[in-house]
């Protein structure tokens, strides 16, 4: 029933719920920019949840792709 396409859903619907959440409570009251920047990075990390195992930058090593998307999204995020 639950297809890699759902699952990849959830992963994105969570960490963008997890970002309006962090968004909302700081309009609310004053956050620390070191909860908000945990919460970006908890929020790429789902990002990466949802991509699938094929490389995107097949030139570099997978960990070196890994951190140049991930510091692109939290670039993008923040």
């Amino acid at each position: 029933f639950m297809t890699d396409a759902w699952v990849a859903v959830g992963w994105v619907g969570l960490a963008v719920a997890l970002l309006m959440a962090v968004s909302w409570l700081d309009d609310v009251r004053d956050i620390s920019a070191k909860a908000r920047f945990g919460v970006q990075i908890v929020a790429v990390i789902c990002g990466y949840q949802a991509l699938p195992d094929a490389q995107i930058l097949p030139f570099l090593p997978q960990w070196l792709e890994y951190a140049v998307i991930g510091f692109g999204w939290l670039w993008f995020i923040n």
